[in-house]
């Protein structure tokens, strides 16, 4: 008699012959492979097959626990987003898979709009080359993080964000020290020279950053502009530390906040 018996299980395929790092078979982020498999096994043969189910590459993984929280927050909201458009206007998964779902929230905010499905898909009709994933939403999500945190005198930071919105232009910068990189509104990198590496490494200390609130608003007197800001520290040990305030009159600012953005946007030659 035949007995089938169905196991679920994840194993790790690596050491030398596929990159995998460390010893001891411990498990290193970025180089080895999961993979589900069933196994069936028939006792009057005794013949074991493997079917692989599902190979996922664990290239993306996240290094630090800042970038865990990231990716965790950022998966939570797609997935509320997708649930969100597929009841209210009757899309179908595959239909917006190929999307960035939440840049495009962040833009139309389909919640809060009186929005026909028909308008909503004439939309995607015609933005939606724009919207389209290319890894935007993945590099500058950790600039939605709450303001909170503290730096610690002689931390070593890896990513600087800034966001430096003017109400008619929005900047979203990323430096990324670590790659001396940076990227400005755009996944397309700009190299990051030594000083400026240097430069953002000393930000905290030069403009004593460390003694900076979390955030910075109050009553003000109406006008025409407005300014919206933040300031994402990333360190190397995986804390991280956001600074950001909104202004109406230019008041209520942080101590040399002028020359710190004529510093950051500088960098971007733009």
């Amino acid at each position: 008699m035949k007995k089938t018996i169905s196991i679920l299980m994840t194993f790790f395929i690596g050491l030398s012959i596929m990159g995998c790092g460390g010893t001891n078979g411990e498990y290193q982020p970025n180089s080895d492979i999961t993979a589900s498999a069933i196994t069936t096994e028939d006792e009057s043969s005794n013949i074991i097959s493997v079917e692989t189910v599902e190979d996922i590459t664990a290239d993306d993984t996240p290094n630090t626990e800042s970038e865990v929280n990231i990716m965790e927050k950022k998966d939570a909201a797609y997935a509320e987003i997708l649930a969100f458009m597929m009841e209210e206007y009757g899309f179908s998964e595959e239909e917006l898979t190929e999307y960035d779902l939440i840049r495009l929230m962040d833009d139309y905010d389909f919640r809060d709009t009186d929005y026909s499905a028909d308008e909503v898909r004439e939309i995607l009709d015609d933005q939606g080359e724009y919207y389209k994933r290319t890894g935007y939403t993945e590099l500058f999500y950790f600039l939605d993080t709450d303001e909170g945190g503290r730096l610690t005198v002689g931390c070593e930071i890896n990513r600087i964000g800034f966001l430096y919105n003017e109400g008619t232009l929005i900047r979203k910068v990323v430096y990324d020290i670590k790659e001396q990189k940076i990227y400005d509104n755009s996944v397309d990198a700009m190299d990051m020279t030594d000083e400026q590496a240097q430069a953002l490494k000393n930000l905290a200390a030069d403009y004593n950053i460390y003694g900076w609130d979390n955030y910075y608003g109050g009553d003000e007197s109406e006008t025409t502009g407005s300014l919206g800001w933040k300031l994402v520290f990333e360190c190397s040990d995986g804390s991280e530390c956001v600074y950001g305030g909104y202004t109406q009159d230019m008041t209520h600012l942080p101590d040399r906040f002028s020359d710190i953005t004529e510093s950051l946007l500088g960098m971007t030659g733009k």
